[in-house]
């Protein structure tokens, strides 16, 4: 399974890797949803795909005990800490049910890790970390929304974190995303709505049933 921007993406974050971890590394957006992640967990062996140079580390290091990160850019994952690099694999996330055995983990996050990768994709890695997920626990996913109804759902724009840069967005309808995952077995629990940077975020938690 390929997706046909994967290679041009994965060379714009290995090319321009550490201007990408200057502009984001004290960025907050999503830490406190993070933290209401954190409030569904009893038990913790958490996979975070799409990881960069593990950009969360800090607050799931502090709470979350067995923590597995998932990332193909090779430049990023060298900027990471040393402490989680070795816990890093460089590998796609569309493929993650070749490292990992069904019900492995108690959650998995997914925090701005699909922006650029096409919906019909994004659906066959949602379906894996159904199965990657044990019964009843949690998924921690963050994406964009279209600012209009109307307007494309993909694009090409200029980058915020790289912005000499143009990259592919891919964005979502109101009620898309919770429909698909509806679709696969998930039930919403939370849902928040953020605006950063003149965009506009929705953070889903969803459970396995």
């Amino acid at each position: 399974m390929q997706d046909p921007y994967q290679e041009q993406t994965n060379k714009i974050y290995n090319d321009w890797a550490l201007v990408f971890k200057e502009k984001t590394q004290n960025l907050e957006d999503f830490w406190w949803m993070l933290e209401t992640f954190k409030s569904f967990m009893i038990s913790w062996k958490i996979l975070d795909i799409g990881c960069a140079y593990g950009r969360h580390m800090k607050l799931m290091q502090e709470y979350w005990f067995d923590v597995y990160w998932v990332e193909i850019s090779e430049r990023l994952i060298e900027l990471a800490e040393a402490n989680i690099k070795k816990k890093i694999t460089v590998w796609s996330m569309l493929d993650i049910e070749k490292i990992y055995p069904p019900r492995e983990f108690t959650g998995i996050i997914s925090s701005a890790s699909i922006v650029h990768m096409d919906k019909s994709l994004w659906i066959s890695v949602l379906k894996s970390t159904y199965r990657l997920l044990q019964a009843n626990w949690f998924l921690y996913l963050a994406f964009l929304i279209l600012p209009e109804e109307s307007s494309p759902d993909t694009r090409i724009k200029s980058s915020k974190t790289i912005p000499w840069i143009n990259k592919k967005y891919v964005y979502y309808s109101e009620g898309e995303m919770d429909s698909i995952l509806k679709d696969i077995w998930f039930i919403i629990k939370k849902e928040f709505i953020h605006c950063p940077h003149n965009d506009i975020w929705k953070t889903i938690i969803a459970q396995k049933i």
